[in-house]
């Protein structure tokens, strides 16, 4: 099938293209069965890749993940639209990075040291409450399923497009989710990452040729900036005090909610080692400069070329329409140019996919059949809502739903769960009721000023400011005021009700995992961002400053190689920022092997004999030898839930003669 406008040429390529999916389905269901053959647990094998994940997968799946449709097709409409403005999202990035820096290195540590299989298991962990459990999962779920709608409604309209409108976009969508139920149904969170690595060298090989065609097959950007400048004025000009105000909230928005979605706190679990994953983060800080900006400079030279009546979204095809008409070399280079767009959102379609089947199975599902459901049903069942998912998306994309006021509501209300992850991971007092009420209270303000359309209130900086406030106020009011007084029997039926894994209840064993520093063997790294964290805030605040609030509005600056002066200063203080954020990555984190090399060798207990020790601990019982060993593996951190993840290291296991009394200083009790 040929398209009037591109020719059979991209289809040639995308059916290779999909044909090396298919492929990479394969190969991740042959790693997959043998992790499981050889000890590790199926469900960490299917949804974390079995922690594996090296640093050439781990880099390009990040990177991949992170740029979604949007970055090719969005990037040059709003550029085409608004001008330089649309530098924005080259700085929107600093604060992405940060706040992975300030969030992951604890979570990654605990995320092995503790064997978590679920993106939520860190909140269960730290306050096993079932109404934060709740308010956690609609958080993560909504934003996450209206941004899975957005990529099955991108990829339809532009396989639509790419075939001149010979294919519907429903098939485009139905197309989608057929082929992403399946690789994800073999390979789950491998295959993921694998098709990752091919997606994105391909979305950044057709960015960075964009470098070279906006000077050779077209004028280049002295000349653009010039014309822009007389002729488009306001596409050059100082940005007025509301754009400046929207281009603050949009920083907060993007940099706060991205690096929280579930799909990345997947890789930061899933990450073979601390190093592995400080490395990705890395190519992320340069990542910008090689996708965002270049995809607004399309923007930026379509305007000097097209109406101003011409649709936003069809700038990035025209673009290349130009390129392929120039010859059989850049018909062949535009081609793989239309298939990074294919590329980008399929992506963020595919990790997205699996990172909600994973919250609904794991978090939702499980807990109603109190967490007892074996783990083949589980896959099973992971894979048949994967396809729900998918499918149901397909009538949804079609219907023409008006996307604008879901996605505005999706980024700020997923920015609401920062705070509590931050609070949760640093700080021993902060309760889950002033987590709970602080989401919920963010949430509500958010939704309140988006329906109501108020436009001089930044949303998710106001909403995230309540958040705080409620979170803070709450959480210090029960520090101080309230007392707690439960009797040894009503804590133990409380925990035979709940399941509790007993490091939640002990308050002595939590402050070994929380806390801006963590010290003996408990010691998550060597160094942590955090420890420096006056250099992470000088970092978090210098990004804004590429905003020219302190600008007059409407003004023309001088051109420097086509930018205007304050689109050069924006720029330039990025680099410093991101060269900054580099710098923390490589010197500031400075991971612990032992930490790696510990959580190799933990060992395996049964969840029954956790309970049981639990238990026996606060009614003064006997504990048997297996409740013994939960408990001084549970002392040290070296131990996994059995049916969970399996990895037996025998030799690290005591006798039973060094079993016989209870550790940690609480007296002697025979087995």
């Amino acid at each position: 099938m040929a398209s009037a406008g591109y020719g059979w040429g991209i289809w040639v390529i995308l059916g290779i293209y999909f044909l090396s999916l298919f492929l990479a389905g394969h190969v991740a269901w042959r790693w997959n069965r043998k992790a499981v053959s050889d000890g590790g647990g199926a469900l960490g094998a299917h949804y974390l890749a079995n922690r594996a994940l090296g640093p050439v997968v781990l880099t390009l799946s990040t990177v991949a993940s992170l740029y979604s449709g949007y970055t090719v097709v969005g990037t040059p409409a709003e550029a085409f639209t608004t001008g330089f403005l649309a530098m924005r999202w080259t700085g929107a990035v600093t604060l992405i990075c940060l706040t992975i820096l300030t969030y992951a290195p604890r979570l990654q540590f605990l995320s092995r040291r503790r064997g978590y299989i679920s993106i939520l298991d860190f909140m269960w962990d730290r306050f096993h409450s079932k109404t934060l459990h709740v308010v956690m999962v609609v958080s993560l779920v909504v934003p996450t399923a209206i941004y899975v709608l957005a990529q099955f409604a991108s990829f339809g309209g532009t396989i639509s497009g790419l075939s001149g409108g010979t294919i519907p976009t429903w098939a485009g969508s139905l197309f989608l989710a057929g082929l992403l139920v399946i690789y994800e149904a073999v390979g789950g969170l491998t295959a993921v990452a694998l098709t990752d690595v091919l997606q994105g060298l391909v979305l950044l090989f057709g960015s960075c040729v964009i470098f070279v065609f906006q000077g050779t097959v077209f004028e280049g950007m002295p000349h653009i900036g010039e014309v822009l400048q007389q002729t488009q004025p306001a596409k050059t000009a100082v940005p007025a005090s509301t754009a400046n105000l929207g281009w603050f909230d949009f920083i907060v928005g993007v940099g706060l909610s991205i690096p929280l979605y579930p799909h990345f706190q997947s890789r930061v679990m899933a990450a073979r080692s601390a190093g592995t994953f400080r490395g990705a983060v890395c190519c992320l800080c340069i990542s910008p400069f090689l996708t965002l900006f270049p995809a607004a400079l399309v923007g930026l030279v379509m305007s000097t070329r097209l109406d101003a009546d011409t649709s936003p979204n069809s700038v990035f095809g025209l673009f290349v329409a130009e390129i392929i008409k120039k010859g059989t070399f850049t018909y062949i280079i535009g081609s793989m140019m239309l298939s990074s767009s294919v590329a980008a959102i399929m992506s963020t379609a595919d990790s997205l996919l699996i990172a909600l089947s994973h919250i609904i199975t794991v978090d939702v599902i499980n807990p109603m059949f109190s967490n007892k459901l074996p783990v083949k049903r589980l896959l099973w069942l992971g894979r048949a809502i994967t396809a729900s998912i998918a499918f149901g998306c397909v009538p949804i994309a079609e219907s023409n739903i008006n996307l604008t006021t879901l996605i505005k509501i999706q980024s700020a209300v997923m920015v609401q769960i920062a705070p509590t992850y931050v609070f949760a991971l640093y700080t021993s007092w902060v309760r889950w009721t002033g987590a709970a009420v602080g989401v919920i209270g963010g949430i509500v303000t958010v939704v309140v000023i988006i329906v109501t359309e108020v436009t001089k209130v930044p949303t998710s900086t106001t909403g995230l400011a309540v958040n705080v406030f409620l979170l803070l106020f709450v959480s210090l009011l029960e520090h101080f005021l309230v007392k707690k007084a439960s009797s040894p029997e009503d804590i133990a039926a409380e925990m035979a009700e709940r399941q509790q894994d007993i490091i939640a209840d002990d308050p002595a064993l939590m402050k070994k995992y929380i806390g801006v520093m963590l010290t003996g063997h408990q010691l998550a790294a060597e160094r942590e961002p955090i420890h420096k964290w006056p250099i992470l805030v000088v970092l978090g605040i210098a990004p804004f400053f590429g905003i020219p609030f302190y600008r007059t509005s409407g003004i023309q600056d001088s051109l420097i190689g086509g930018f205007p002066l304050w689109v050069v200063t924006a720029l330039g203080l990025w680099g410093v920022v991101y060269i900054g954020l580099i710098f923390v990555a490589l010197v500031l984190w400075v991971p612990n092997p032992e930490a790696d090399k510990r959580a190799a060798s933990r060992r395996v207990i049964s969840r029954d004999d956790v309970v049981s020790a639990a238990l026996n601990r606060k009614i003064g019982g006997p504990l048997g030898y297996g409740a013994l060993r939960a408990v001084q593996a549970v002392r040290t951190g070296d131990y996994r839930i059995a049916d969970e993840m399996v990895d037996i290291d025998t030799q690290s296991l005591p006798s039973s003669s060094g079993m016989k009394t209870l550790p940690g200083g609480e007296g002697e009790q025979q087995a």
